[in-house]
């Protein structure tokens, strides 16, 4: 859970804050709202990022769209934590087009030695490229 003495820090220095979400959360709009608050709140909510598990499962991709619609527009950046570990879908990376995208360690964890995801993660990044 976000914590006050985090947001408070985070108004007074110059630093980010990374907070990493599951997909599961999104429906909670109670809970959305309040993050909402909290970061008009924030002198530099560009210092934010919200990071998506990538990993989870969410049947209405719309609900995770519109909040990286609505905290864009309100300062802060989107990334997606391990891309690969799950369910991958490369439509849904296309449509959120996160700032960051951390790839899951299963993807690059023998990229000099493995014949499969040298090739894979190179199709991967230049298809991002593209776009």
């Amino acid at each position: 859970m976000v914590e006050k003495k985090h947001l408070n820090t985070l108004k007074k220095n110059l630093m980010s804050l990374a907070l990493t979400f599951h997909m599961k959360i999104f429906p909670i709009k109670k809970f959305i709202e309040f993050i909402y608050e909290k970061v008009k709140t924030i002198s530099r909510p560009n210092c934010i990022i919200f990071e998506i598990l990538e990993s989870d499962f969410i049947e209405d991709f719309s609900v995770v769209e519109e909040f990286a619609k609505t905290i864009r527009a309100l300062g802060c950046k989107i990334a997606i934590d391990d891309f690969g570990s799950g369910y991958s879908n490369m439509e849904n990376i296309l449509i959120l087009r996160p700032e960051i995208i951390k790839i899951d360690g299963s993807l690059i964890k023998n990229i000099d030695t493995s014949s499969e995801s040298k090739p894979l993660l190179k199709k991967t990044l230049l298809t991002w490229q593209k776009s």
